[in-house]
C-alpha cells in the first residue's frame, strides 16, 4: 500500500528491494583491492580493523540508567536503540581538546566554536544542542601542529594507506583530508559525492549511523546540472526508517530507477565503511556519534578523478564565458589565453580547493614515493625531526598495500597524455611539471605532448 504526502511524494515499502552491503569481520588488502577497489563496491568491516586505536579507550563512556531510557524516548525516528553502543566521554574530550576550535554545522550554517562551548551546549540538552554537528574537524592535524605530546588517537588502517590525497597534502601543504565528526542523534550530512569522486572511509568510534548509498550509474537520476540533488528537501532523512522510501518524487521522474539501486546500511559502533569512488551518499546519526573519516584516492580511481576535474573545469569556464569574451576583445592580437586560464583555475580552486596544479603535483609526489613516503612528524622544525611514526596518525606505505608500478603507470598515462594535449596542458605554467611526470612515467623519449 502506498501513501501520498503533501509534497506530491508517494511512500512505499513493499515494492522496494532492500539492497545490501557486504559485511566482513576483517579483510586482507588483496581481497579489499580485488573486490572493492577494482570493482568500486562498498564494504562494511568489523571492529577487528581498529582494535588497537587509542580513542576506543578514551572517547567512549557508558549511558547511565537514567540516560538510556531518555535517549530512547527522544528518538524521533522511532529507532530501536541497542545497548551495544557507548556514550561520548565528554570529560576526556574537554580535558584534552576542550580549547581547540572546531567547525560546527547548525542546519546548514557553518561557524566555529571551541569544543568546550559545543559540549556545554550539548550538555544543556536544549533544542539548539540537538542541531549542532561538529563536521570536518582536522583534529589529527591540530595535534600535529600543536605542542601537545600524546599517543596518536588512531592510525590509518593498512588497507586504506595507499592514499594519494593525504600523502600529498601532509607532505607538501598545511592541510589534509582527515576528519573527526561528532554530533547528536538526528544530525546528518546531506546527499553528496566526495571531492572529485574521491573515496572515503568512515569508522564509528561512538554510536551508530545510517547510510544511503547510490552507485555512479544512477547519478543522473538524483542530481541536476545546477547542483541540486534529490536529497535537498530531506527526501531520505524524513523517511523515518531504512525500509520506507518514497516511491515517486515530483520533479524527479527517474527516481524509481535510482531507488532500485539504492543501498541503505546501518553502521554499528566499531564498524568501518568504505564508500567507493563517485557514489553519492547521505548519512544520519542514529545515536550520538563520533566518527573518524578520510577522503582519499589512489591509482585505482585516478581516471574517475581526472574526468571529474575535466567536468569541473568546463563548468567553471562555461560560467564565466563573458570574462573570456572581454579578454578576447581587449587582446585582439592574442595572448589572452594565459590570463583566461589563470582566472578559471583560481575560481576552480576557490570552489573545490584544487586546481590542475594540485592534481598533477599529487601524481608526481605519489610516483616518487609510492613505497617509502617520508613518515609524518609532529612539527617540521629541526628539533622535532626525531618524532616519526610513533606520533603519527598515518604510517608509511607497506609495499604489499599498493599495486605494482605498472598498474599505476597504466592508469596514469592516458589521463596525463590527454591533459598534456588539451588547451589546459598547453599553458606555460604546467610545462616543467609535465616534463617531470614524463620522466617518472618512463616516457621521456616518447613525449606525452
Amino acid at each position: 500500500m502506498e501513501h501520498r504526502n503533501d509534497s506530491g511524494m508517494e511512500k512505499g515499502t513493499s515494492s522496494h528491494r532492500r539492497n545490501t552491503v557486504v559485511r566482513l569481520p576483517n579483510i586482507s588488502y588483496a581481497e579489499f583491492r580485488s573486490n572493492h577497489l577494482v570493482l568500486n563496491q562498498p564494504v562494511v568491516i568489523g571492529p577487528d580493523l581498529i582494535q588497537n586505536w587509542a580513542c576506543l579507550r578514551y572517547w567512549r563512556g557508558t549511558f547511565s540508567e537514567e540516560e538510556q531510557p531518555n535517549a530512547a524516548r527522544a528518538n524521533t525516528n522511532k529507532i530501536t536503540l541497542s545497548t551495544g553502543y557507548s556514550s561520548p566521554n565528554f570529560d576526556y574530550m574537554l580535558e584534552d581538546y576542550g580549547e581547540f576550535v572546531v567547525p560546527v554545522d547548525e542546519d546548514g550554517c557553518r561557524s566555529q566554536k571551541s569544543l568546550r562551548e559545543v559540549i556545554d551546549i550539548w550538555r544543556s540538552n536544549d533544542a539548539k544542542g540537538r542541531r549542532l554537528y561538529v563536521k570536518d574537524w582536522h583534529l589529527a592535524l591540530q595535534l600535529e601542529k600543536s605542542d601537545v605530546r600524546m599517543e596518536p588517537f588512531y592510525t590509518t588502517p593498512r588497507i586504506f594507506a595507499d592514499d594519494w590525497m593525504n600523502n600529498y597534502y601532509l607532505e607538501k601543504t598545511d592541510d589534509d583530508f582527515r576528519f573527526v565528526y561528532m554530533g547528536p542523534e538526528g544530525t546528518f550530512t546531506r546527499l553528496h559525492r566526495d571531492v572529485y569522486t574521491s573515496y572515503s572511509w568512515s569508522t564509528n568510534v561512538v554510536g551508530r549511523k545510517r547510510w544511503w548509498l547510490f552507485p555512479p550509474e544512477v547519478t543522473q537520476y538524483i542530481t541536476k546540472p545546477n547542483g541540486e540533488t534529490i536529497g535537498d528537501d530531506n527526501l531520505l532523512r524524513d523517511t523515518g526508517d531504512a525500509e520506507t522510501v518514497y516511491a515517486t518524487v515530483e520533479g524527479w521522474p527517474n527516481w524509481p530507477i535510482a531507488r532500485e539501486k539504492m543501498i541503505v546500511v546501518e553502521q554499528e559502533e566499531g564498524e568501518s565503511i568504505f564508500v567507493p569512488s563517485g557514489w553519492y551518499h547521505q548519512v544520519l546519526n542514529l545515536t550520538f556519534c563520533i566518527s573518524i573519516n578520510h577522503n582519499w584516492s589512489n591509482s585505482h580511481n585516478f581516471e574517475s578523478m581526472y574526468h571529474s576535474m575535466v567536468e569541473a573545469t568546463r563548468r567553471v569556464e562555461d560560467s564565466i564565458q563573458d570574462v573570456k569574451e572581454l579578454l578576447q576583445k581587449r587582446s585582439s592580437q592574442g595572448g589572452w589565453e594565459e590570463e583566461w586560464h589563470t582566472i578559471a583555475q583560481d575560481l576552480l580552486k576557490q570552489d573545490s580547493g584544487w586546481d590542475w596544479s594540485t592534481l598533477l603535483a599529487m601524481v608526481e609526489t605519489n610516483l616518487k614515493y609510492p613505497r617509502e613516503l617520508p613518515p609524518l612528524i609532529i612539527r617540521r622544525d629541526a628539533q622535532e625531526l626525531e618524532m616519526t611514526e610513533q606520533v603519527s596518525c598515518v604510517k608509511r606505505n607497506d609495499p604489499k598495500m599498493i599495486p605494482d608500478r605498472k598498474f599505476m603507470v597504466d592508469k596514469i598515462i592516458p589521463c596525463i597524455t590527454h591533459f598534456a594535449q588539451s588547451e589546459w596542458g598547453r599553458s606555460s605554467r604546467y610545462g616543467q611539471l609535465i616534463s617531470r611526470l614524463e620522466s617518472l612515467l618512463g616516457n621521456k623519449d616518447n613525449r606525452l605532448t
